[in-house]
Parts: structure tokens; sequence; C-alpha cells
């Protein structure tokens, strides 16, 4: 594209102030309902961080100086997209189009509210851009494909013979040496709860010096990650196995922990790993 600057720009524009009106608490509505774990403020979150944080003219321009763009041979790339998250694909598809490719979206099922309005959006801004959503029969000389350990052993079959990047299953982690401040511990508390720990980049295990057990104050979390987490508490009781109990259960926001912290990885509490006194719990 000649002018992806100019366009994306004015989707940012677009997008700021997401949730102020009519038409977008709509779609916001919509996307909540088709996906449970996603709630009106973490929409919000990620809207604002795409418009804000990608979507400004300057960044947009000083990002793409060092790169020879447009291409001077196009590919048509279909983005088949995550939906962990609210607007997680949506790098990939700004990547695509900013670099001159075409961009076919396969938004996730559990996403596709919010990525079926940002195509349209693109649309109303220019019809003549190049993407759309894919139909399933379009030819492809390309793909960028993110989904479960699962899912990429699929895409690489199933894509075998074209260029690709695929990504599966990712984790992160987080290394304390003990000394962190307060306003550290509360960004740890948002790395590991934000958008209820559903994200590639949502901290899921702990590495700190032995007996170092922070206090982390918990954000607003969906009601669904209450839910498991008082599930998998109930099964640990019944079935004898210790664990570390972060207090949710006495409705305390004050929590202190030793280890992997969603709720779906709440196991029994035992070394996994030593090095010198920094201990890994999981």
């Amino acid at each position: 594209m000649k002018n992806a600057i100019g366009l994306f720009s004015r989707l940012g524009c677009r997008l700021r102030g997401f949730g102020d009106d009519a038409r977008t608490r709509e779609v916001i509505g919509r996307a909540c309902r088709e996906n449970g774990w996603f709630t009106p403020a973490d929409i919000r979150r990620a809207v604002a961080a795409v418009a804000d944080g990608m979507l400004r003219r300057d960044a947009l321009a000083e990002w793409l100086a060092p790169y020879p763009v447009p291409v001077a041979e196009p590919r048509r790339v279909l983005v088949v997209m995550a939906g962990n998250i609210p607007l997680v694909g949506f790098f990939d598809l700004l990547c695509v189009l900013v670099s001159g490719h075409g961009c076919l979206v396969k938004p996730s099922a559990k996403d596709s509210v919010l990525m079926e309005h940002v195509v349209g959006l693109l649309r109303e801004i220019d019809p003549s851009a190049p993407v759309r959503l894919y139909d399933g029969t379009s030819p492809v000389d390309a793909v960028i494909a993110t989904g479960s350990d699962n899912a990429n052993r699929y895409f690489r079959a199933h894509y075998a013979g074209i260029p690709s990047l695929l990504r599966g299953s990712r984790q992160s982690v987080t290394v304390l040496s003990g000394r962190e401040t307060p306003e550290q511990l509360a960004g740890l508390a948002d790395d590991i709860w934000a958008y209820s720990g559903l994200g590639c980049r949502s901290v899921s295990l702990i590495f700190a010096p032995e007996g170092y057990e922070p206090a982390l104050q918990i954000p607003p979390v969906n009601d669904k990650y209450i839910n498991n987490y008082r599930q998998q508490r109930a099964l640990l009781e019944m079935q004898g196995r210790p664990f570390v109990d972060p207090g949710m259960r006495r409705g305390c926001r004050a929590m202190r922990l030793s280890g992997g912290v969603e709720p779906d990885r709440l196991c029994a509490l035992r070394d996994v790993g030593r090095s010198g006194r920094m201990a890994c719990r999981a």
C-alpha cells in the first residue's frame, strides 16, 4: 500500500474513545457474548492499546522508516488469528498491510466480532485496501497462523509447501530479586491478571528467592476466573494435595504466592528447580 500510514492513522482516530458511543458499545456487547472471557473493560483496554500504542502517525512513520515498503512483489497473505484476548491478531494484520501485501483475515471464532469490525472500518476508510475476510477458498501465497500446539501441528501439515510463520502455545515467566518496589509488584500483578491471565505474555510462573513471597493485589478479573480458581482449589482439597492458597476463597484481594497463578494451572506445591537460593515453584 502506498499510503499505509495514512490509512492506519485514520483507523486509530476511529478507534479512540471506543465504547463511548452506542455503536461501539453494541460491538462490545456482541464481543462479550461471543467470548465469555472478554469484559467491556478488557476490550476498551485492548482497543486503546492498539489506537494509542500502534496507530499514531508519528509512531507508524518511525517504525516503518528503516524498511523498504511497500514490497516490490505483493503476496496474498492469510492470517489465521488466535482469540485468547481482544484483537490479539491485529498486529499481524497491520504488518501484512503496511509491508504492501494483501491480507486475508481468518479471525478466531472467539474474537470475530472485534476483528470483523476493524476490517470493516479499514474498508470504510479506503475501499481499495487489500484486506478482506477469508472465505476458505481463495488461493494464498503465504500464511501467518497462531493457535494451540495441536493447531500448530495442523497448520504445519495443511500449509506445507508455502512460506509460513506458525506459532504455538507460549508462556511467560518473571524472575524476582526480592527487592521489588510496590510499583514493580503492582506492575507484576497487572502482568499476571490482565485479560484474566489468558495472554501468551501473561505471567504464569514466578522465579523468586527461596522464602520470598511477594504480596500482590488482585485487580478486577472476570468472574469465570474466580469460579475456575475455586473449582481447582476444591479438587485439590478433595484429593488431599497440598497447594498454595492465595486467599481468594476469603474474598481477600491481597495474594501471597510462590508459584504459577493461572487458575487452570494450579497444582500441588512442589519444587521443580533450584539454583542457589532461587527456587521455582509451580
